[in-house]
């Protein structure tokens, strides 16, 4: 039973460390809102509607196979370590913070092109990240066009919940189904 139990844990534990991030992120962006001044009730929800979404897509995604993860992981390290820089007013967190969400847009748009075929959910997934890296950017060093950048990632944020709603689910990357975990005594008969 604890072997058992060790193998599923393990199993999950993916899914559980990315949701984790999601959750961080979610709670750096209301802060980063909280301290600009644009804490509003339209970008909470929008916010809380595309944490939930993308928690969506990464279960559906097959991007835990490719060895991109990790530095997708490593951009995110950064991202909290530039965000605790911001809030504790140390200096250079807006250049750390920049830098990790540069790196992630860079990543994306990598992993994007480096697929093949092109679909449109893919396009409208990297349009959607790429356009909330520059937005949060922007807002971090408080330059123009940061709200209309803001509008369009909602636009394309839309456009991409539309694409993966109609998309082909056969054309879908196949999940290895879930198998039954041999007991204790299965795996000592075969050692």
């Amino acid at each position: 039973m604890p072997l058992t139990f060790f193998m599923q844990s393990k199993r999950n534990n993916l899914t559980g460390t990315i949701r984790l991030y999601i959750i961080l992120y979610g709670v750096l962006l209301f802060l980063f809102a909280r301290l600009s001044g644009s804490l509003e009730l339209w970008w909470i929800i929008l916010t809380i509607v595309q944490l939930v979404v993308l928690d969506q897509l990464l279960q559906e995604s097959n991007i835990f196979q490719s060895p991109i993860i990790r530095l997708f992981y490593i951009s995110g390290s950064i991202l909290l370590v530039g965000a605790l820089f911001i809030l504790l007013h140390f200096p250079n967190g807006h250049i750390i913070a920049s830098a990790a969400h540069v790196s992630v847009a860079a990543l994306y748009t990598y992993r994007t092109l480096q697929k093949k075929p092109i679909k449109f959910l893919d396009l409208t997934k990297w349009l959607w990240l790429t356009l909330t890296q520059m937005s949060t950017i922007f807002t971090l060093w408080r330059l123009p066009y940061a709200q209309l950048l803001a509008y369009f990632g909602i636009g394309s944020f839309f456009l991409m919940m539309l694409a993966f709603f109609i998309s082909d689910k056969s054309m879908a990357p196949a999940h290895v189904p879930h198998q039954d975990t041999p007991d204790e005594d299965t795996l000592l008969d075969q050692l």
